[in-house]
């Protein structure tokens, strides 16, 4: 999770995200601020599945883990179209890796994003992919919770979830205007990350 953390707290450094987040550890280098967010975010959730879930630890569990993972796996959706879009926008840009080929970046990103997509829906709403191949799948069985409790549930936490991120991206607007302020500009890269 600490790799989530830190690509949170980067966002927020850069204008994405509440900017008060954007600060990094000196002794570390750790992004204390969203690591203790992190946490308390985790918590609540974990909390409230319980509540939420009154068959026991066990099937609350599964449904947070499976939160974590849709939600982990929703934030890659993005990541492979903006890599191919920054291939062809920016192609000059120095880059430690390069996809060899003409066509392996749009043939390795549609399929990944597709795959991607698919794990995200699956994780959101199981058993829909053995329901379509014809497969059996209990889901009281599987997950010690019924599919509408269970879809209820993760479906308010994803909407929560990216209700925060809105919030957040909206707060870090005066960051985004400082860092290019008229078009056209570039902005200078930072010295340093700020540290605590």
């Amino acid at each position: 999770m600490i790799g989530s953390d830190r690509i949170q707290a980067v966002a927020a450094y850069d204008g994405s995200f509440i900017p008060w987040f954007g600060v990094f550890n000196r002794k570390f280098g750790t992004p204390i601020r969203v690591n203790v967010m992190s946490g308390i975010v985790a918590s609540i959730f974990c909390i409230s599945a319980v509540a939420f879930f009154n068959n026991g630890e066990d099937s609350a569990f599964q449904v947070v883990l499976d939160i974590a993972i849709s939600t982990t796996l929703i934030s890659y959706v993005w990541i492979f179209p903006a890599a191919l879009k920054l291939r062809f926008t920016h192609p000059e840009v120095e880059r430690p890796y390069r996809v060899p080929g003409r066509y392996g970046m749009w043939i390795g990103s549609l399929l990944i994003t597709a795959w991607v997509v698919l794990g995200s829906y699956v994780a959101i709403f199981p058993g829909t992919l053995e329901r379509v191949l014809g497969v059996g799948y209990d889901f009281k069985d599987n997950w010690g919770v019924g599919r509408g409790r269970f879809e209820l549930y993760t479906l308010v936490t994803l909407a929560i979830i990216v209700a925060f991120g809105l919030v957040g991206y909206a707060l870090g607007s005066d960051v985004r205007k400082q860092i290019v302020s008229h078009e056209g500009d570039v902005p200078e890269p930072a010295a340093s990350v700020p540290l605590v």
